[in-house]
């Protein structure tokens, strides 16, 4: 009967260092993935309706108005009363680049927050909640429909402050 064959002794530090290169990219990417340089806005609805608005409107009807695109219409009105979280000097010390957290809230009809849930959480508890304390105590602008609506406050936490901004879901 034939012994199992081991792999040659020089193979085990090869295998070990490759198994620790591997380790120390899946920790960089878990580190630094989440402080990538946020995207670019995307173009104003004004640019983009403008040319259609241009084209509706008769050449030689001095006295029409354009009239406002339907997504401009339908467009949310910002927040009534925003809370930014108020972080330590000694938290924000911590950050390295950006810590983005999105918040999902449900409004009610008359504008305040019935609730709010992690909807895309950063690396950090800690910012995680500091943000969804901050996002309950949000007002928004009272709706003209019974129904609640969902909006997504995402919070952008830096060493220079803290941003904020809600949009709302479909």
């Amino acid at each position: 009967m034939e012994e199992p064959s081991s792999p040659p002794r020089g193979l085990l530090p090869l295998i070990l260092g490759a198994l620790a290169v591997v380790a120390l990219v899946w920790a960089g990417v878990r580190m630094f993935g989440s402080h990538l340089p946020p995207a670019p806005p995307p173009p104003p609805v004004q640019a983009r309706a403008a040319p259609a608005a241009a084209a509706a409107g008769a050449p030689g009807s001095a006295g029409s108005a354009t009239k406002p695109a339907r997504s401009e219409l339908t467009a949310p009105p910002p927040a009534v009363h925003e809370v930014i979280p108020d972080v330590p000097w000694g938290a924000r010390r911590t950050i390295r680049g950006h810590i983005k957290v999105w918040v999902r809230v449900i409004v009610n009809q008359d504008g305040s927050v019935f609730a709010a849930v992690p909807d895309r959480a950063g690396p950090s508890r800690y910012f995680q909640r500091l943000a969804l304390e901050a996002a309950k105590k949000w007002t928004f602008p009272p709706a003209d429909t019974p129904s609640q609506r969902i909006m997504q406050v995402r919070f952008d936490f830096s060493r220079e402050g803290t941003t904020a901004r809600a949009v709302a879901l479909h």
